[in-house]
């Protein structure tokens, strides 16, 4: 069957990441750039993350020229990786094994290296799946040079890298989570398969597409076409994949425009950011059709509220998405999509600015 209709959403998401522990047999130095070698899938570039590791972070985040992980600079020559300011007097054999002023520290600590074990930081994984972080999300899209974040090659035995959040309890609970684990045999491991995740890492997760990863369009038109048989599935293969095929339950496009009313304190340009990478070939969304509307309505004051609207909602691929570029604080948007997975009805109520509840 073939339905058109004109209200509707489509909201934007992604499946987020799992923590993942790193060991520092992960750190990676071919050229003047010293990188992170890691293979974990889901964390795409411009990722805010939470980097977490009890030794201290391979960084210099509080500005002593070090980075910020006492023990992991070496005790005695170069072959361990770089000395810190205690240790530097003895780097090689000519150089003095005790300093000649005894208030000196012999062992690097957190008053001289500096000692950080938690950063928030963007990421960007090159084609040969080496990170690099950013304090700038845009220049870690990139992978230019503004804003990252210099490696150093030094120990830090082991960090977790997670999605960032700042939800009670997440960030402490993923230190202490860091710190329970022993250092494992492998270089990359998710974090749930050493030890059970904390409540908080899991919530946070949960609730992840709230941090400025929750795009919804509010659709002016969309058509749906259910019979299978009626659709060009050599065509939706060619763009979806034969899995999408085989699990197809209908397909059709949608035009509508994208607001920042659905994301407080994101502004419009990183919105469209994240849309133009939640967009890319064979991206996911949940789609809204209304069928039917409601009997009963309502005013609160800034929208007029539809009560118990009928919906077609799916699960969907899309393709074909594009992105206008005019100016003002709505864009609009259109594509095609193929749903996957059974169509389901839902009972929900939908709303409108009052400027134009009349038309309601």
């Amino acid at each position: 069957m073939a339905i058109d209709g004109e209200i509707g959403t489509v909201q934007f998401s992604r499946t987020w990441p799992e923590p993942v522990l790193i060991t520092d047999e992960a750190i990676t130095a071919p050229g003047a750039i010293v990188r992170l070698r890691m293979d974990a899938e889901g964390f795409w570039n411009g990722d805010h993350v939470l980097l977490s590791s009890p030794l201290g972070l391979p960084f210099d985040v509080s500005g002593t020229g070090y980075a910020n992980t006492p023990d992991g600079h070496t005790f005695w020559g170069t072959a361990g990786g770089p000395a810190g300011p205690a240790t530097l007097h003895r780097t090689d054999d000519t150089g003095p094994f005790w300093s000649d002023d005894d208030a000196d520290p012999f062992w690097e600590d957190a008053s001289t290296t500096g000692l950080t074990t938690q950063l928030g930081a963007y990421i960007h994984r090159n084609d040969l799946e080496q990170a690099t972080f950013y304090s700038l999300e845009v220049p870690a899209v990139n992978g230019e040079a503004l804003g990252r974040i210099p490696l150093f090659p030094v120990g830090f035995d082991a960090m977790v890298i997670s999605v960032f959040a700042t939800a009670p309890g997440y960030q402490s609970d993923l230190l202490q989570a860091a710190a329970s684990v022993e250092r494992p045999e492998w270089r990359e491991s998710l974090l749930s398969d050493l030890i059970a995740l904390p409540a908080s890492v899991k919530e946070a997760a949960a609730e992840a597409d709230t941090r400025g990863w929750k795009v919804m369009a509010d659709l002016s038109g969309w058509d749906l076409e259910t019979d299978c048989g009626a659709l060009d599935q050599a065509a939706i293969g060619e763009a979806f994949g034969s899995v999408a095929v085989s699990q197809l339950s209908g397909a059709g496009s949608f035009m509508g425009e994208v607001s920042n009313t659905y994301a407080p304190g994101i502004t419009v340009a990183a919105k469209m950011l994240h849309l133009q990478l939640l967009t890319q070939q064979g991206a996911s969304a949940t789609v809204r059709f209304l069928v039917a509307d409601g009997g009963r309505g309502h005013s609160n004051g800034v929208c007029f509220i539809k009560e118990e609207c009928l919906f077609y909602e799916m699960d969907v691929l899309l393709t074909n998405v594009r992105l206008s570029t005019q100016t003002g604080d709505t864009k609009k948007v259109r594509g095609q999509f193929a749903s996957i997975g059974g169509i389901r009805f839902v009972i929900a109520d939908r709303s409108h600015p009052l400027a134009i509840a009349s038309l309601a």
